[in-house]
């Protein structure tokens, strides 16, 4: 199945004040969600996952966009890179709260 849905925030702010970026995928079957990174940048974990099943992070780089390595949160990207974010296992339904730091 598809991933359902994911947001893009662009009104939220740090507790500094400082506008950020938040994402909110969710499944109901087995994918993965694909941002691309325009501009160098490190996601972290928001609120917790929630539901049933796996989510597990990989990246790539500027030079190898199309290749993945496992990562884990926060995870530190540069500009040309990409961030996949994979649900397995899902039951019902799974989501997960990435921040821009």
């Amino acid at each position: 199945m598809q991933v359902n849905a994911f947001g893009d925030y662009l009104d939220s702010y740090t507790p500094e004040g400082s506008p950020t970026q938040e994402w909110a995928p969710n499944w109901t079957g087995d994918a993965s969600w694909y941002l691309p990174v325009t501009s160098a940048m490190t996601i972290d974990q928001g609120n917790a996952q929630i539901g049933t099943g796996t989510i597990t992070v990989e990246k790539s780089t500027n030079a190898a966009p199309g290749t993945f390595v496992s990562a884990s949160l926060p995870v530190t990207l540069e500009a040309g890179a990409w961030l996949k974010v994979t649900a397995s296992g899902v039951s019902g339904f799974c989501a997960t709260h990435l921040v821009k730091l």
